[in-house]
């Protein structure tokens, strides 16, 4: 089982993202998002941590925090974002916080903070 899934359509993003974890000894995996592919996936191997993109193609980061909050209570959910805005002109990251994401953070994301809170969440876990 990966510890940690990461969900970004920016592949080098999602790359750099979970090469800096497995550096820092965090069983990770990054996909470039689909549905049906995050779907299998985790159906298969429920991830402990998901780390997601919120503005994506196919099915954006908001939709995945639902489904995951809805099947798997215990995952913990890192929503990531540049900080655009919702239809609503509300920043996307708030809307993440209010679907159910543990935490939020910024692009670009500051690793070691990154990976200190992916530690602390798969410590208590």
């Amino acid at each position: 089982m990966n510890d940690v899934l990461i969900l970004d359509d920016d592949n080098d993003v999602a790359e750099v993202l979970c090469a800096n974890l497995k550096d820092a000894g965090i069983k990770a995996k990054s996909l470039s998002t689909g549905w049906h592919v995050m779907n299998d996936m985790v159906e298969n191997e429920p991830p402990r941590v998901l780390i997601t993109d919120i503005i994506m193609p196919e099915v954006d980061g908001l939709q995945i925090i639902e489904a995951i909050r809805k099947a798997y209570p215990d995952t913990k959910i890192i929503a990531v974002s540049g900080g655009s805005q919702d239809i609503s002109g509300q920043c996307v990251l708030v809307s993440a916080k209010e679907k159910g994401a543990n935490v939020t953070m910024l692009k670009p994301v500051d690793m070691p903070e990154l990976e200190r809170l992916v530690s602390s969440y798969l410590s208590t876990s």
